[in-house]
């Protein structure tokens, strides 16, 4: 029962690190060049 929703927040957990690191990205690469 438990892992249905930890799995659930889990999978929401990565799609908004997901989201940060693809809109942080171009920043980054930014600063690296």
């Amino acid at each position: 029962m438990h892992a249905l929703s930890a799995d659930g927040r889990y999978a929401h957990a990565r799609a908004i690190l997901g989201l940060e690191l693809h809109e942080k990205l171009p920043t980054l690469k930014v600063l690296l060049v």
